[in-house]
């Protein structure tokens, strides 16, 4: 025996033989190494076949890995043996390299590569010490690109590349110190532990010089914050150093002007191509379509994506459609998520980040779960945790930092699906029915308080509205354009709010939020979703026999219809018109004969137009509501120009102009104007 290689060989056979002999599984590299306090990395490098190990690590590990005294005293001349032999023909002719294998699954990044690339040129140039952080959650890929980067760049780095897990993330070590990280490095270069200084100053010492103008790659993986990596980057004198972490550490881009390169999600292709490699292209063509799901299940995460291909890897009887099934059921997807490994589990991986945070911050994340996504704004947070709005926001800014929520455009924050259900785990049977109630109280005062100022003339009903709970927040919007602005950004919000009806025990602020969206569906409502949902929320009316409940779906579902199925529509009003009818409802009877009457003129049955518009009149003057009355007679206006009659038509709207100026319903001078205009319209026949 006389190479590292041969000699790394031995030692896996040792490991083997005493796993054998215990009767249970292989100790990993990373039991071995936090048994000694070593790096994981150094480990995996002794038994690979890269590193020679000093002479104390070796004794030390021949002997947890059960050697008899004769076997220790053979293994102790092999090890010299190859010590011997590498001096005497002289140094390596290859720079030291103490990297993870390489992944032939590895795909993508193509952007984070160049920029790495361009990075690498600028560190060139400039011949001193250049910093990077790569940021994201967990989970993202972060080792992986560092690692995929460090093996592609070997001609650039005559002095070496490292990398070391500082295992800033994880629920059983804790963080590697500084001098802990300092020694691995120097065992990395040459330096035996017995002939490493006792101080870190003196240890830093001793790596600058023999790290002196070798050009090295150094990858600080898994760093938990600034503090735990600073003392180290003073030693690393004309080094290139890679910091992975799920924080964004601002502190090394302030102090040291470290580029920052925040990882994404992968894209589809990209995610099709990583599964390719990894569960083979054979299997994967012949099931396109389970291969889509199982990405959508896995939310394009790439370690979710790496766990189901090595659970197909290993199931080769399985198909990808069983594979994918499995992962669609809510109860079952982190489970299946899940392998008993550390670093192959994305549940343990985001606990590990979950655990990072405070109590305030903590709870707060575990409450975003019952919101239906797909974002959020502030108000809605602190709705939800019952938290002032400035709490709220500094316990989203903290989820932010270590990538448990991602801050969007506006100042809304998202969850990634994963995210969102291990969220759902958490959260306690006692804490998601208020914050629910709370979810809904939010935007129930808020959709209310839009319809009130897009017509203050026509209130919503609030019959059966329970108060609102304590710690919800209010929105107040200042002006129309303000309470437009709030629809436009919310809709998606609030329709999958609506969504959520079916799932959830009746409660009449669901039904009263889709009646408010009903006011002003035709606005800025997206017609195809919204139709979903609220047919959604009429099976659930009629499903607990809630005449009043159905009558006002039926309404926004034939306003919402009559564009694109006006067969549906008519069904639909005319339903909500028995309804009310039977409710003596005069102010939903005023709705839905107008909504008839908009119908009527789609259609181009001007008869029906009119006696429908003048029928929404006297159901709005019985309920004493002046501003639908005026709409009446302005609607019996446009009627009467479409029949060639303008005086009428003129008659009409300045009777609509009459009920608007009353003191009562005052309007601003602004929207006297537009009455004015109108009724100059309708005589010009426009």
């Amino acid at each position: 025996m006389t190479t590292v290689s041969e000699l790394g060989a031995l030692l896996r056979r040792l490991r083997l033989r005493l796993g054998h002999r215990k009767g249970r599984s292989v100790p990993s590299y990373r039991e071995l190494a936090n048994a000694n306090g070593w790096s994981h990395g150094a480990v995996g490098g002794y038994f690979s076949g890269r590193v020679l190990p000093p002479v104390d690590r070796f004794d030390t590990l021949v002997l947890q890995l059960g050697a008899s005294e004769a076997e220790q005293g053979m293994l102790a001349s092999a090890r010299d043996r190859v010590d011997e032999r590498r001096r005497s023909t002289g140094p390596a002719t290859e720079a030291p390299c103490f990297l993870p294998v390489s992944l032939p699954s590895f795909v993508g990044r193509t952007a984070e590569l160049a920029a790495l690339d361009t990075l690498h040129g600028e560190y060139s140039r400039a011949g001193a010490t250049t910093v990077a952080v790569i940021c994201g959650g967990a989970g993202i890929g972060k080792t992986s690109l560092a690692a995929q980067w460090a093996r592609q760049s070997a001609q650039g780095f005559p002095g070496g590349r490292f990398l070391i897990d500082l295992r800033g993330f994880s629920p059983h070590c804790e963080p590697l110190s500084a001098e802990a990280v300092m020694r691995t490095l120097l065992g990395y270069v040459g330096v035996p532990d017995s002939a490493q200084p006792p101080s870190i100053a003196a240890q830093a010492g001793v790596l600058q010089r023999v790290l002196n103008r070798r050009r090295a790659l150094v990858v600080l993986d898994n760093v938990v914050d600034t503090g735990q990596v600073r003392p180290l980057l003073s030693a690393m004198r004309d080094c290139l150093v890679l910091v992975t972490s799920r924080y964004d550490l601002p502190g090394l881009v302030a102090d040291l002007g470290a580029r920052t390169i925040t990882l994404g999600l992968p894209t589809r292709a990209e995610s099709r191509r990583m599964l390719e490699a990894r569960i083979g292209r054979s299997r994967t063509n012949a099931e396109p379509t389970a291969l889509d799901d199982i990405i959508a299940s896995c939310a394009r995460l790439p370690l979710a994506m790496a766990v189901v291909a090595a659970r197909a890897a290993a199931r080769p009887h399985f198909s990808l459609a069983e594979i994918g099934v499995e992962l669609r059921r809510s109860e079952t997807c982190l489970t299946s998520l899940e392998t008993g490994e550390e670093t192959m589990s994305v549940p343990a991986a985001l606990t590990w980040s979950y655990q990072r945070v405070s109590d305030t911050a903590s709870r707060l994340f575990r409450l975003l779960s019952v919101h239906p996504g797909p974002d959020l704004a502030v108000a809605a947070a602190a709705s939800l945790s019952a938290l002032p709005v400035d709490v709220a926001q500094a316990g989203l800014s903290e989820l932010s930092r270590v990538h448990l929520v991602s801050e969007n455009a506006g100042g809304r924050y998202g969850l990634h699906d994963l995210i969102r259900a291990f969220a759902g785990q958490l959260v306690r049977a006692t804490e998601a029915p208020a914050a629910r109630v709370r979810m809904l109280d939010h935007y129930l005062y808020a959709v209310r308080a839009v319809a009130g100022m897009l017509d203050p003339g026509m209130p919503v009903a609030d019959s059966g509205l329970p108060s609102v709970a304590e710690g919800t927040v209010r929105p107040d919007f200042p002006d129309k354009g303000s309470a437009l602005a709030w629809l436009y950004i919310e809709r998606n919000v609030l329709l999958a709010v609506l969504n959520t009806a079916g799932r959830m025990e009746p409660d009449p602020r669901i039904w009263l939020l889709a009646r408010c969206l009903g006011e002003f569906v035709d606005r800025r409502a997206e017609q195809g979703s919204t139709t979903a949902e609220l047919t959604t929320v009429l099976a659930r009316t009629q499903q607990h026999g809630d005449p009043a409940e159905e009558a006002h779906a039926r309404l926004v579902l034939g306003r919402l219809l009559r564009e694109t199925d006006r067969s549906a529509a008519r069904m639909n009003l005319e339903r909500a018109l028995d309804l009310y009818e039977a409710q003596a409802d005069h102010t939903g009877q005023g709705k839905t004969y107008r909504a008839l009457s908009v119908l009527s003129a789609i259609e181009g049955d001007i008869v029906a137009e009119n006696d429908f518009s003048v029928r929404a009149m006297q159901m709005f003057w019985a309920a004493g509501l002046r501003a639908g009355t005026a709409r009446g007679w302005e609607g019996l206006g446009y009627c009467y120009r479409d029949t060639g009659r303008p005086e009428e038509a003129v008659r009409f709207a300045a009777r609509a102009d009459t009920l608007r100026a009353e003191p009562r319903r005052a309007r601003t001078r602004a929207a006297h104007t537009s009455v004015s205009g109108r009724r100059t319209r309708l005589s010009a026949g426009e």
